[in-house]
């Protein structure tokens, strides 16, 4: 049979070690599923002969209105296939994308083949991984101008506005007004985190992550159902991995639709934009660096514990399904690797692209302000000359000396620009 255990303390897991005869210490399961890095005890239960086989996984789960926004995506995408496919008009921006990564630690444990046919799944803290959105406000005038209409003061019908009568120290006014500010931002974190962790705890209880095999165990003749504890949990590991497959996706969702914004000349606000990428190319590098123990060292291991060193097939039906399921585990893994480490670089390339205009988009100012320093050198340098207050100048006193003046202005400055472009 199945035990479910939810943020287990001590206590609990001694409970359970006593109801099922588990001989891993309980504080050691706590540890290992408050670790870091994905553990296993494979190669010590093969050579003391343990009865229990113990792995844990960070495991990840999309929030809803990330499911419903990478939902909303493929529609789009789809949509947009079939309209280029009949040479229609196809709608290029991305819709919107939500991102809402739960993750959390899971300790597995299932018996040796022939002892007690277990399985104990255990899920640690929940907590958000990221989330964010990849749509961005205008900051254009028309929503500031919007924003100003809003906050206007009211008044009253007949336009009378009554005035205090009694004398106001602003000093004091303006203190007691920023107090208020950082008691109501404090106060706005505080809820802000706490609903956040209680939405964390919501996406990732049992029920909402064990949904699909909660339905095949629910159906009298599935083949899970019918099938060994072993087969049960490779399929908890499957689910596991399969939400990754999701994670991807969504990140995919969300880096198109930005990079789509950032191609965009009048975009009023891409700093944001390559602020999210940033965010995006950090929890991206996070999950990569959480899954690389466990494709190193445990996918290996767990494969030759199933395995036992025979991948001959049988006629054995649990152990073909194991075998599809150990299969997919690891087409699911490597997929995810591979597109995460594709997503990282296009996130490197995006920001570097936004450097690299930034940096051109400079040195066009700065050119520019060059070749007009340049243009009007002429003029500085013979406004310096007859701006001295020499007493002999004959040019002061020449007749027709000031056309002159701008005459040879004129020559010098068409003689400096014509250098110029020969130059240039």
């Amino acid at each position: 049979h199945w035990v479910h255990a939810h943020k287990p303390t001590k206590t609990m897991v001694l409970a359970l070690g006593q109801q099922h005869h588990l001989r891993i210490h309980a504080q050691g399961v706590l540890c290992r599923l408050q670790a870091v890095h994905p553990q296993h005890n494979f190669g010590s239960a093969r050579l003391a002969q343990l009865d229990w086989y113990l792995m844990t996984f960070p495991a990840v789960v999309l929030d809803e209105l990330a499911k419903r926004s990478l939902e909303n995506y493929k529609n789009w995408q789809n949509t947009a296939m079939a309209r280029a496919r009949l040479h229609q008009e196809v709608d290029d921006e991305p819709p919107p994308v939500h991102v809402g990564v739960v993750t959390f630690a899971v300790a597995l444990l299932w018996t040796a083949p022939g002892r007690h046919n277990t399985v104990i799944s255990m899920s640690g803290d929940a907590e958000y991984h990221g989330k964010w959105t990849n749509d961005v406000e205008s900051t254009g005038p028309a929503s500031l101008l919007r924003k100003m209409c809003c906050q206007r003061r009211k008044k009253r019908l007949d336009g009378y506005e009554p005035l205090a009568q009694d004398e106001i120290d602003l000093e004091s006014l303006e203190t007691e007004r920023q107090m208020f500010s950082h008691k109501e931002t404090t106060c706005m974190d505080a809820i802000h985190m706490y609903s956040a962790g209680t939405q964390a705890e919501k996406e990732a209880s049992f029920e909402n992550v064990f949904e699909d095999i909660l339905l095949l165990l629910a159906e009298n003749n599935s083949l899970l159902r019918m099938g060994t504890h072993v087969q049960l949990a490779c399929r908890i590991l499957l689910t596991w991995t399969t939400a990754y497959v999701q994670v991807v996706q969504l990140y995919e969702a969300a880096i198109s639709r930005m990079q789509h914004l950032l191609a965009q000349k009048d975009h009023p606000d891409k700093e944001n934009l390559v602020g999210k990428v940033s965010r995006a190319k950090l929890e991206i590098t996070s999950l990569l660096r959480s899954l690389d123990p466990f494709i190193t060292y445990v996918l290996p291991d767990f494969r030759d514990l199933l395995t036992d060193g025979n991948e001959e097939c049988t006629f054995d039906l649990p152990w073909v399904i194991r075998m599809h399921h150990l299969v997919d585990i690891e087409n699911n893994m490597r997929r995810v690797m591979q597109e995460l480490e594709a997503h990282r670089n296009l996130c490197d390339s995006i920001i570097g692209e936004y450097d690299r205009k930034s940096a051109d988009k400079v040195n066009n100012i700065l050119n520019f302000l060059t070749i007009i320093t340049f243009l009007v050198m002429p003029l500085q340098i013979l406004t310096g000359i007859y701006g001295m207050n020499f007493e002999v100048m004959p040019e002061l006193k020449w007749k027709n000396g000031y056309p002159h003046y701008f005459v040879f202005a004129s020559f010098f400055g068409t003689l400096v620009f014509a250098t110029f472009l020969c130059i240039y």
